[in-house]
């Protein structure tokens, strides 16, 4: 495979313009070559195996197993947390086949256990045969896993050893070192991937003639911007710079057509690395270039700008030709699998039908743990489960169906369907026998619960120094009248069924000749004594004694009677069950019960005993009108401030809300409010990671029944992975990995905050979750998922398209956006390869995703979007106007638009700087925008002080309001705004929120005091912004980073900030308003 080299260039002006600036261009395959799929491997037809083979038995202080050939594997120690046998041989059953032109410079070594996982990286030695490689280039070397492809190592990972190459690995099963072709060809290759790196030439040291590499796998490769010293130096006809230098790389594509890549400031000689997403997008001949601007000095007015920008361009071009194929496109399915049942040694047969328009390939997967993880268990269109137990009693199928071009494939994954065992289950105890104590001449009834099928029969037996003798069979055994000679006997029950048997443990009858007067623990309640109106409350105290017992609940001395009660809470009348035993449940406690005394008197034929009464705190539910003073959520945790997504609110019904709350780096947690009691349940652990990883929640979606998806991220060793749990209306079920990372054992980026890369909406009865992210095989791409509020059915996940945000961990790019309007349709935003912005559209009334054909504006990196309800959507992008401040261009795209239509602009002065403006939208098309700005009257940046402007688009008028600010401030107020504390709303009927967190006066060290919330409420019915209202806190402390949520259909609102009320820590302050 030999680059094609365009025809060089000549320049001209190049000693006019001294070589002051240089590009270098660094190009490296990202993540390997070989093109491989990642996770699923293609049928082969494996080499015959050879007999050459070492071991050595290793353990946590590791070692060194030689193997044939001089292959040699350095174990550190702390990689192996126990003994295992490693084994090297030459052999390659099994193993990927290799194609047939390439030229091989090793055997392929097996490394057993297959699949071997290290804590820490082991080093392999690989012997090479280097005849016909250059003495200074490594070879790509490959490996590969059970049902994998062969993935090839970065060739910076690989290190030349005379005849030999040295690399690290955590896991290994095969290896071998080959080139595509020969490896004397100009550059060794292998799968399309370009290994090793290649630094241009200052462009001084070669003028005119720009340098060439062919790139032809996507991926991302290293730009090199670079300051020479030259640029600093006075002298006739050279240019030289006084302060930062701005470089800006840019692409010209060899007809004309320039685009902006990245830019960078210097401040002196020097040079900065850019990282280039390059795909399809970018083939043919072009160049990356550099233009540049700096304050010049010699020959011209000091602090004038000096700007150049022509092409050809005398400052280090870096000429490319870009031939990467087209990417392979994804699989149709035609049939999904179904649900199967078998019985015992029965086979159970799952089916797909599908279409690819290459190569269609199918791996069917297993999960035995509710899809927390997978596993490779078939290939092909069919696939059954030969002999199938009670062990197979709920595993779950799924199809993985891919479109195959060579070695990269497209997956997509098929419905999950459940095997069901109808066969017989052997019993299983539920509920053992427990010991009693009764006095002699009375009975003891033992009872015992087991499950199975069919339904277990039960025997009773008695334990006995002779051997066990069975006395009575059912659920129930009474033992006839007791003597003093059966204290200490013990008894069992044994289950059985044609599946098995199970038997219970024991349990001991007392006899004693008089009853033991009963003794009785302190109560317990759950949640707590401290409980919100028309809530339950559970109370148990714990008695022994002779049996009989009789328990007797007593509220303020009277007992208590099972049933609805006299007293009501929102109109429900109270309920009591469990009044005369061991355990008393409340029902809908009305408010009027708090400060009720609680207690159980327990009693028997010897005697009574009480237990200490308890008191029982109820909290009113809110009234009036307005918005209720500021509260704090009490939370096990500090809520750590969440400018960087560390909580999520989501009203739903009549006033409830669901809340994600964080610590800001390890926990996360839930808690959901009761409009009818005013208050917050408890807040329940979600997710918890170990000390060097991060948890930061995404977001949560609920139905109008409470029934939710939570969504977050968690970071471990650098890389993200994003979950999910569902609540079903009664509890929160296991977590479940939402992206395949955890199936494909690959690595995977999300951008430098993975927690704006991810989106979660409601979409009718249904959750969409969204996310960019970058996968080995699968690319940069966004995809999405569904799943249903009511039952937690989550489906496969689509690709919607190909996205650069996900791809550095240090770089901010725009965030995935999803917006949905009140009919349940939604459109996602996200920033593509070419530097635009890409949008596919969701019709609830289809379920089906539309990919938008064309690109729309150039991505910045603080767009906003919105949706309304005739199903236009909404972008406003913040411009540089290279002037002294910036404006805000506004597009929209109708559902029969053919293209991105400007629509109007605003005049925003600067932008605050790190602030995305907020874009709403209603049901009629009416918009609302707001935006910090940065140069008008009280703002100060270094203070990050910003008034808060906004602008109304008519949809009857057909134009924006002229600007207004919308956080006034008493004059000679020398208090600010927060600008990274302010967030909108809009309803589907036009009402709006916005809400803000404003500091009241500021010290003369610059520090603010009196951090407060402010909200303001545009009216519909007025067209008119309200006045402001400052949200009133119940103790001192700063409040900030105010999140809202407003009801689609009333003005009735929600609003949840940070609080830190001095010695308590951190914790959450929430606020509603009552229309």
């Amino acid at each position: 495979m030999h680059p094609i080299l365009p025809a060089r260039r000549s320049r001209r002006g190049v000693a006019r313009f001294a070589t002051a600036l240089g590009l270098a261009l660094l190009l490296a395959a990202c993540g390997g070559g070989g093109g491989g799929g990642g996770g699923v491997g293609l049928p082969v037809v494996p080499p015959a195996p050879a007999p050459a083979e070492g071991s050595a038995t290793l353990g946590a202080e590791g070692g060194v197993v030689e193997g044939p050939d001089g292959v040699r594997v350095t174990v550190p120690p702390g990689a192996l947390r126990e003994r295992v046998t490693l084994r090297i041989a030459r052999d390659g059953s099994g193993a990927p086949g290799v194609p047939a032109e390439a030229q091989r410079l090793s055997a392929v070594y097996a490394f057993t256990p297959h699949g071997q996982q290290f804590d820490l990286p082991v080093e392999i030695r690989l012997p090479i045969d280097a005849s016909g490689l250059p003495a200074d280039r490594s070879p790509p070397v490959l490996l590969s896993q059970p049902g994998e492809p062969w993935i090839g190592l970065p060739v910076d990972e690989v290190k030349r050893d005379g005849n030999a190459v040295r690399f690290l690995s955590t896991h290994f099963s095969w290896g071998l070192a080959a080139c595509e072709y020969k490896c004397t060809d100009g550059q060794p290759w292998f799968g399309g991937a370009l290994l090793g790196s290649y630094t241009l030439l200052p462009a001084q040291a070669v003028p005119g003639q720009p340098q060439y590499k062919l790139i032809d796998q996507a991926g991302t490769r290293i730009a090199r911007l670079q300051v020479n010293a030259i640029a600093y130096q006075p002298g006739t006809n050279r240019i030289w710079c006084e302060g930062p230098i701005t470089l800006r790389l840019m692409r010209h594509d060899g007809r004309g057509t320039r685009s902006f890549i990245a830019s960078r400031v210097l401040a002196g000689p020097g040079s900065v690395d850019v990282p280039v997403a390059f795909d399809h997008g970018f083939n043919g001949t072009g160049g990356l270039y550099v233009d540049w601007s700096c304050t010049h000095r010699s020959g011209y007015p000091p602090n004038v700008a000096f700007v150049y920008d022509g092409w050809p361009h005398p400052f280090g071009v870096a000429a490319v030709t870009v031939a990467i194929p087209v990417p392979v496109a994804a699989p149709v399915i035609t049939r999904q699998p179904a649900d199967a049942t078998a019985g015992a040694g029965q086979a159970a047969s799952f089916s797909v039908a599908a279409t690819a328009p290459d190569s269609l390939f199918v791996q069917w997967q297993r999960s035995d743990d509710a899809g927390a993880s997978w596993r490779n268990v078939g290939t092909g269109t069919s696939f059954s489960v030969a002999n199938v137990q009670a062990a197979d009693h709920g595993a779950l199928i799924r199809a993985r169906v891919c479109n195959a071009r060579g070695l990269t494939l497209n997956c997509i994954d098929s419905d999950v369907v459940r095997l069901d065992y109808t066969g017989p289950i052997a019993p299983a105890i539920v509920q053992a026998p427990h010991d009693l104590s009764v006095v002699a001449g009375q009975t003891a009834s033992f009872t015992v619960t087991a499950s199975g099928r069919p339904a277990p029969t039960l025997a009773w037996f008695r334990v006995e120094a002779s051997g066990d003798q069975q006395v009575g069979t059912g659920a129930t055994y009474t033992t006839p009248a007791t003597q003093l000679s059966d204290d200490g006997a013990r008894f069992y029950a044994v289950a059985t069924n044609s599946g098995g048997r199970a038997v219970s443990s024991e349990a001991v009858l007392r006899v004693a000749s008089a009853a033991q007067a009963p003794t009785v623990g302190a109560i317990s309640a759950t949640p707590g004594l401290s409980i919100v109106a028309c809530a339950s409350v559970t109370l148990s105290a714990t008695a022994s004694g002779t049996a009989p017992l009789q328990h007797r609940w007593r509220r303020n001395g009277t007992p208590l009677a099972d049933g609805a009660q006299a007293a009501s809470c929102n109109g429900t009348p109270a309920t009591v069950s469990g009044a005369g035993s061991a355990t008393l449940v409340l029902g809908n406690v009305p408010a009027a019960w708090s400060g009720s005394s609680l207690d159980l008197a327990v009693s028997n034929s010897a005697g009574n005993a009480n237990a200490a009464a308890v008191t029982l705190t109820v909290i009113a539910p809110p009234s009036g009108q307005g918005w209720s003073p500021g509260a704090t959520i009490r939370a096990p945790f500090d809520a750590a401030p969440w400018n960087y997504g560390d909580a999520a609110l989501q009203g739903y019904g009549n006033g409830d809300a669901w809340a994600l709350l964080s610590d800001g780096g390890r926990n996360v947690w839930a808690t959901r409010y009761r409009a009818a009691s005013g208050a917050w349940d408890p807040a329940e652990p979600i997710a918890a990671v170990a000390e060097a990883a991060q948890a930061a929640p995404v977001g949560i979606a609920t139905d109008d029944q409470g029934r939710a998806v939570a969504v977050w991220v968690e970071i471990i060793n650098g890389m993200p992975r994003l979950w999910m749990r569902h609540h079903g209306g009664t509890a929160w079920s296991a977590a479940r990995r939402l992206d395949d990372g955890a199936d494909l054992g690959e690595s995977v980026r999300m951008g430098l905050f993975p927690w704006q890369q991810a989106r979660v909406q409601r979409s009718g009865g249904q959750a969409l979750i969204a996310w960019s992210s970058t996968h080995d095989s699968l690319g940069s791409t966004v995809r999405v998922r569904r799943l249903r509020l009511s039952d937690g059915l989550l489906e496969a996940a689509s690709t919607l398209g190909s996205s650069i945000a996900s791809l550095e961990r240090d770089t901010y790019r725009m965030p995935l956006q999803l917006a949905v309007n009140s009919r349940g349709d939604a459109m996602a935003f996200w920033h593509h390869l070419d530097g635009t912005v890409r949008a596919a559209r969701y019709a609830l009334s289809t379920e089906q995703w539309t990919l938008w054909s064309g690109p729309g504006p150039n991505a910045a990196d603080y767009p906003a979007f919105a949706l309304d309800g005739t199903g236009r959507a909404w972008q406003a992008v913040p411009v540089d106007s290279n002037s002294q401040g910036q404006e805000i261009d506004v597009y929209s795209l109708g559902p029969a638009d053919t293209r991105w239509t400007p629509h109007g602009f605003v005049t925003a002065g600067r932008l605050g700087a790190y602030v995305a403006p907020k874009l709403v939208a209603d049901d009629a098309g009416n918009a609302i925008l707001a935006w910090p700005c940065g140069t008008c009257v009280g703002a100060n940046l270094p203070m990050n002080n910003a008034p808060i402007h906004g602008s109304r688009f008519s949809a009857a008028t057909q134009a924006w309001s002229a600007p207004q600010q919308l956080d006034p401030r008493a004059a000679g107020s020398n208090g600010f705004v927060d600008m990274s504390s302010f967030d909108l709303r809009m309803n589907a009927r036009g009402d709006a929120l916005l809400t803000w967190a404003y500091t009241e006066n500021v010290l003369g060290n610059g520090t603010g005091v009196g951090l407060r919330i402010h909200a303001r409420q545009f009216r519909h019915d007025t067209l008119a912004w309200g006045a402001v209202t400052q949200i009133a806190a119940s103790n001192v402390g700063e409040h900030f980073a105010p999140i809202a949520w407003l009801a689609p259909d009333s003005p009735r609102a929600m609003l949840l900030w940070s609080h830190a009320p001095g010695a308590q820590g951190t914790q959450a302050g929430w606020s509603v308003y009552l229309p």
